[in-house]
């Protein structure tokens, strides 16, 4: 006869996995928002801050689109325990650090917007390199299949 074994899922589960969520669908509604800026929005903002805007190149709003929607679709399959969130999260990170490395490295984001600015990057970089970790301890203990 088959044991069947039924581990209830502890909590920390579900409550990271929804605040996972939370996280990747409020940076859902900024991407929305970034790309349905309409000329009349970018005519309010300092010219500095619209020159960011407009010389900014085609790939990064793909990286951003990548680490977005990958990090979303990531914690839904979390939440359904699903082995995908592993390789979404993956996906999510690069496009995380691919988006980021623009403003870091190739563009003069800070100048215009100052250090303070940074620390939003660096905090979705570090969430972002957090829920990989956390998927792949979780795949390794079984909860991901």
């Amino acid at each position: 006869m088959d044991t069947i074994n039924h581990h209830k899922t502890p909590l920390w589960f579900w409550c990271i996995g929804a605040i996972a969520l939370l996280w990747n669908l409020a940076g859902l509604a900024a991407f929305f928002m970034h790309l349905t800026m309409t000329p009349d929005m970018l005519a309010q903002l300092p010219e500095a801050h619209q020159a960011l805007y407009t010389q900014a190149p085609d790939w990064l709003n793909v990286a951003f689109g990548i680490a977005v929607v990958g990090g979303t679709l990531a914690s839904i399959m979390l939440l359904l325990k699903n082995i995908f969130a592993v390789i979404l999260y993956s996906l999510s990170l690069l496009g995380v650090l691919a988006q980021n490395s623009y403003s870091f490295f190739m563009s003069d984001t800070f100048t215009v917007l100052g250090n303070e600015a940074m620390i939003m990057p660096i905090l979705v970089i570090v969430i972002s390199l957090f829920l990989m970790w956390y998927s792949l301890q979780l795949k390794c203990i079984g909860l991901l299949r």
